[in-house]
């Protein structure tokens, strides 16, 4: 294919980067070459060159304007992320210019994969608000622990929070918990959407891409996995890959599975918190993937003061009434009933009014089990499964 393109002459290039950066490079294809697969020095600044010069198509914003008008319908939480620093993405990926670079598929616009910010949360949260050890006895930091691993064994199953946000593997022995810990794996309540790039304003050009230079000057020492001694004279070896420009902006978007409303809203608010203080990509120790977030939508209040929807009193007799319903939604501070006469009641999520556990909820609202609830002084007093 390469000789192919070749004959077209001074090898043309698309609009599109990603089509570009891995497979229209000018690679050597000279069978014995010292350069076999790879971009000859020469060729390496002229090919950049035009990489760095190639434009966003036009038409990618009414893609973008498209995408996020879905995001709003959909009721998705949002932020909006401003890169303070350059940012590479798909680092590792196979690519002739050595250091691989993970661009949109159909656009070749920058995107931070919704696998990069699920996996940056889960590392962010685990470390900042997890137990150090497995057997750490802080009930509030349990709740964040991920999954402890051991030989490809698992031994405990993640905490409340971080099962819910996250889902769980498949656990039928867990021995930490058996009595409590569902054997079943799940998928998590929250849904990260690929960060997709804020197109620039129409008098601006849109050129996100420029190239970067790592330099390694000790190339037999790590060729040889430290076998030979780093030394003064080996070559330095310098390597142009593509990133991704400073003042690029993205739209961070996390949806909501039907019952779980507000965990969105929580995630969010961690994910601000992740990108600010830790970055996103690779390499953020050396400086790249640093973010400022600039604005978003702020999530709902958690927690209702009256603790009923809307300030309404469920039942306004000071003796104990009951009704039954169903749970429709569960956060991390509340739980919503729908009872039988159509009302929708907010009961706080503590052991006093639920005596379940929280993954029993959430089986609950997937299963519409029936619930009794228990009113004493206009308040929830209790929530119990239907007998």
């Amino acid at each position: 294919m390469r000789n192919t393109l070749r004959q077209l002459g001074a090898f043309p290039v698309p609009d599109h980067v990603g089509l570009a950066y891995d497979v229209w490079a000018p690679v050597d294809t000279v069978p014995g070459s010292d350069t076999l697969g790879k971009i000859k020095p020469d060729d390496r600044n002229p090919w950049f060159d035009k990489l760095e010069a190639c434009e966003i198509s036009k038409d990618y914003k009414a893609f973008y304007d498209l995408w996020a008008d879905q995001l709003i319908r959909a009721g998705a939480e949002t932020c909006l992320i401003r890169l303070t620093s350059r940012l590479v993405i798909g680092h590792g990926n196979p690519a002739p210019t050595e250091v691989g670079l993970t661009v949109q598929r159909t656009w070749g616009v920058p995107v931070i994969p919704g696998s990069a910010l699920k996996g940056l949360l889960s590392h962010y949260m685990t470390a900042v608000y997890g137990p150090v050890t497995m057997d750490a006895d802080d009930s509030e930091r349990a709740k964040f622990a991920p999954p402890w691993w051991q030989d490809g064994k698992l031994l405990r199953g993640p905490g409340e929070y971080h099962r819910i946000l996250f889902g769980a593997p498949d656990a039928p022995k867990d021995r930490a918990v058996p009595q409590e810990f569902p054997d079943e794996a799940t998928c998590g309540a929250v849904i990260f959407y690929d960060a997709l790039y804020v197109p620039t304003p129409p008098d601006r050009p849109d050129r996100p891409y420029a190239r970067d230079v790592l330099t390694v000057h000790q190339k037999e020492y790590y060729q040889q996995h430290g076998a030979e001694w780093p030394n003064d004279y080996d070559n330095p070896n310098p390597v142009t890959f593509l990133t991704v420009k400073p003042d690029t902006r993205f739209l961070i978007a996390i949806g909501r599975r039907p019952g779980f409303d507000d965990w969105a809203g929580f995630a969010i608010e961690r994910m601000r918190e992740a990108l600010t203080e830790w970055g996103i990509g690779a390499k953020t120790t050396g400086g790249y993937g640093r973010v400022r977030v600039l604005a978003g939508k702020k999530p709902t209040p958690i927690i209702n003061s009256g603790g009923t929807s809307g300030g309404k009193d469920p039942k306004s007799s000071s003796s104990p009434t009951h009704c039954a319903g169903v749970i429709s939604a569960v956060t991390p501070k509340k739980v919503t009933i729908r009872c039988d006469d159509g009302q929708d009641i907010e009961a706080p999520l503590s052991q006093a009014v639920f005596p379940m556990k929280q993954w029993k909820l959430l089986t609950m609202v997937k299963a519409a089990c029936r619930v009794s609830v228990t009113f004493k002084d206009g308040k929830v007093a209790q929530v119990e499964p239907e007998r």
